[in-house]
Formats: C-alpha cells, structure tokens, sequence
C-alpha cells in the first residue's frame, strides 16, 4: 500500500495524541511521590490525567470536540 500522509483530522493523529497524552501521565506518575501514595493529591497528575481523558473521548468520538 505505501506510505500515505495523514492529517491531524486522521484516526492515526488522534491515536498517536492518545499514547502522548498516556505517557505524559504514566512517567510523571511514575517519579511523583504523590501520585504513588493512595489518597495524596497531585495537581500536575490530575492534569495529566483530565489531558488524557479528554483525548480518549475525543478519539471515541471521531474528532468531533
């Protein structure tokens, strides 16, 4: 098939935003004493995680928002 450009509107796109958005979260959180202990509350941990929900719905949803 070849190699075929793909724009940011593509699935790939919103895929590829997903597993940056996933990586973000997991290596903060993987150095982050907060985020490793059970109640605690990390701000930067919360907004990688909203960050990522949000890709995730908006891949779910095809782009749209």
């Amino acid at each position: 098939m070849g190699w075929q450009w793909r724009d940011e509107g593509s699935s790939y796109a919103y895929g590829q935003r997903l597993r940056e958005e996933w990586r973000a979260a997991l290596e903060h959180a993987a150095g982050c004493l907060a985020c490793r202990t059970p109640g605690a509350l990390c701000s930067e941990g919360g907004r990688l995680l909203r960050a990522y929900e949000r890709a995730m719905r908006q891949a779910r949803s095809g782009g749209a928002g």
